[in-house]
């Protein structure tokens, strides 16, 4: 399992060293690995489809920045066990509203729809979580401000870190638990 979080795309060297670095996570993927990006989703998915790859899977269009006019919806998935599920993220998700809610607009076709973004006169409704199947392994894409919430002592960080366990408990390619 490969987890990353805060890093820059522009830090990691060259264009071309970039290149290699994620050639050879993306490689640890597709030969079973679970990939979780908790931060710069966008960059991941422009990366993987545009530069290396060009997955079918993860035709990546665009980043879409709502503000505080985007809502969250909860799909039904071994990812958010213990959490609310198939509704909107209401509440209980309350520390995922801080700031700006964005997502990352990406063909779901093959792909598991965990969290959606929605907003009211907007006709798209954009990703906020996914599970991308990539050769043997899956990569998931992750939006939501989780970072944040493990870093955190708040009562309401508990959604956070709850979410955070459930997706490092996704290893297997089939999304059950091993």
């Amino acid at each position: 399992m490969i987890v990353l979080g805060a890093h820059d795309f522009q830090k990691v060297g060259s264009a071309s060293y970039r290149g290699r670095y994620i050639n050879a996570v993306m490689d640890r993927v597709a030969n079973g690995a679970t990939l979780i990006i908790l931060e710069q989703a966008d960059l991941w998915a422009s990366q993987v489809m545009d530069n290396l790859f060009r997955h079918p899977a993860l035709y990546y269009t665009r980043s879409v920045h709502w503000g505080s006019d985007g809502r969250f919806i909860a799909g039904k998935s071994d990812c958010l066990e213990g959490l609310p599920q198939s509704q909107g993220m209401n509440w209980e998700y309350q520390t995922f509203y801080r700031g700006d809610v964005w997502g990352i607009d990406i063909d779901r076709t093959g792909n598991e729809l965990i969290v959606g973004l929605a907003c009211e006169n907007r006709r798209d409704i954009v990703t906020a979580l996914c599970r991308v199947p990539f050769g043997n392994g899956q990569v998931y894409l992750c939006t939501l401000p989780v970072l944040g919430g493990l870093a955190s002592d708040s009562p309401q960080s508990v959604v956070a870190k709850k979410l955070f366990l459930n997706l490092i408990g996704q290893t297997a390619p089939t999304g059950k638990r091993q």
